[in-house]
């Protein structure tokens, strides 16, 4: 494991932690910065309290932190659009070959990283759901008491709900700066990005709850781009537009019918990656906590030859999953 300290500006207090598997960590310090994009910034915690529930063991009874609990960080100034009041007018449209290649290729990378998160989630959810079959078993519990090994990783024990994970990631505070039109949730979530200022016009074409989306799905795709904001613009319902009454742009070479199409795909498509980045740091430190104690136990050959001829699916399981990392 290693934990990385992001200080705010001027370093006199705390924003935010940095808690990296082993084997995510070795590849990426020489190419971090403020804003990484998933994987890494699924990894960004307010507190250290991820390494409190990844250590907890069983049975203790401790229950998750509360929002109050959380550092929420100082409200930084914004200081890569400081002093903008209004947002640039919109210049150069979106064309549609950018409309098109922009949708294929952001579309293939938040696929991509909903799959890999997915499979994290598989991997959790059938070591846990082992675990918590072997535990029914008063001989094997007492197996482990005789062997000192009965202090297991309480989250083994446990599912951890959406509103766990959502709890102890990382909370962006409200910016200090305002800019006309933008709400200060999505500024909050931009202030420490290097940003086009144009991006803002086209934040502004939106509503606030849609601001705050594009927001989230630029920084979490490392895409940050006015090209790609304006592909998000084309791609945002009607209902979610400042102006739902307003005239839809048309696109050379492109029909209405196929952009509508694309429209509800990559919304589909962005909910589950949003998902995705909210629980893909929580599930893969998990797995550390798991992967660290299943081998404890499988290097216990009493333990290793009563699960081989009693519980074999499991004991294949546990095996299974200690080779793949």
């Amino acid at each position: 494991m290693s934990v990385l300290i992001r200080m705010q500006p001027g370093d006199a207090a705390i924003r935010d932690f940095l808690v990296l598997p082993g084997h995510e960590a070795n590849h990426v310090f020489h190419v971090l910065k403020a804003e990484n994009g998933c994987p890494i910034d699924s990894f960004v915690f307010a507190t250290l309290d991820i390494l409190v529930a990844m250590a907890r063991r069983a049975p203790d009874q401790i229950l998750p932190p509360t929002m109050r609990q959380l550092h929420r960080g100082i409200a930084g100034t914004g200081r890569h659009f400081a002093g903008l009041k209004h947002a640039p007018e919109p210049s150069n449209p979106l064309r549609g070959y950018v409309l098109l290649r922009n949708f294929i290729h952001e579309r293939m990378r938040m696929r991509h990283f909903v799959t890999t998160t997915n499979e994290l989630r598989k991997h959790w959810d059938r070591t846990a759901q082992a675990m918590r079959q072997l535990m029914t078993v008063k001989a094997f519990r007492e197996l482990l008491k005789s062997e000192g090994i009965e202090t297991m990783p309480s989250m083994l024990m446990e599912t951890i709900p959406p509103s766990h994970l959502a709890l102890i990631r990382a909370e962006r505070p409200l910016a200090a700066c305002q800019i006309e039109g933008i709400c200060a949730d999505a500024l909050g979530l931009l202030e420490n990005c290097p940003v086009p200022s144009i991006i803002f016009s086209y934040l502004r074409e939106v509503s606030f709850e849609r601001q705050v989306e594009m927001a989230k799905i630029m920084l979490a795709l490392g895409s940050v781009r006015a090209d790609f904001a304006k592909t998000l613009v084309a791609l945002t319902p009607r209902s979610q537009l400042a102006d739902p009454s307003s005239r839809r742009k048309r696109f050379h070479g492109i029909k209405a019918a196929q952009v509508t199409s694309m429209e509800a795909e990559f919304g589909e498509v962005s909910h589950e990656f949003l998902n995705a980045v909210a629980t893909h740091g929580v599930r893969a430190l998990g797995l550390v906590a798991a992967h660290g104690y299943l081998g404890r136990i499988l290097e216990n050959p009493k333990v290793v030859r009563y699960l081989a001829r009693d519980f074999p699916i499991q004991f294949a399981q546990f095996q299974w999953l200690l080779q793949i990392r």
